[in-house]
């Protein structure tokens, strides 16, 4: 059978811009709380740290998130990922107006897929039915996918060619 790829996933780069902007927001916070320390008050004091705390802490699940999920990137592009080919089973639609977010979900020879229109770890096809999305029952399909923790992730998607 002949298939047709619609979707491969790249590369997520680091999110420098997103480190260097609440990192440095966190150095002035500190700078300046450093600075007129002697001048503020207790509340001044504790809010100031507080605020250089959640920067900083923001800044470290930016890159927490990155490095955890690399592993399925390398597991990708390594070949280690898995591969199913089959036929879909009972896709579950969900509707944009009555779950704007939640996901679609199918079955391929028993594996279960979703379907999430913003996945939460850069990776996985994203195109719900409600969005223009080509997945269906009975649509023929080959599945290149990483498990990662309760999910299955689409790395790429191959639908079977009509034209045969």
């Amino acid at each position: 059978m002949e298939y047709i790829c619609i979707y491969q996933a790249e590369h997520n780069r680091f999110p420098i811009s997103w480190v260097v902007i609440f990192g440095g927001l966190a150095a002035v916070v500190l700078v300046f709380a450093v600075i007129n320390w002697k001048h503020n008050e207790i509340g001044g004091k504790i809010g100031m740290c507080l605020v250089s705390f959640v920067l900083l802490l923001v800044m470290f699940s930016e890159i927490y998130g990155y490095f955890s999920t690399y592993t399925i990137w390398d597991h990708y592009v390594n070949g280690n990922c898995l591969v199913v080919e089959g036929v879909i089973e009972e896709y579950m639609v969900n509707r944009a107006e009555d779950a704007p977010l939640a996901p679609d979900r199918f079955f391929v020879n028993g594996i279960d897929f979703q379907v999430n229109r913003k996945p939460s770890i850069g990776y996985g096809y994203i195109y719900r039915q409600c969005d223009g999305g080509l997945l269906k029952n009975g649509l023929s399909c080959k599945i290149y996918y990483v498990p990662f923790k309760h999910d299955n992730v689409i790395m790429e998607l191959h639908i079977a060619d009509d034209k045969e």
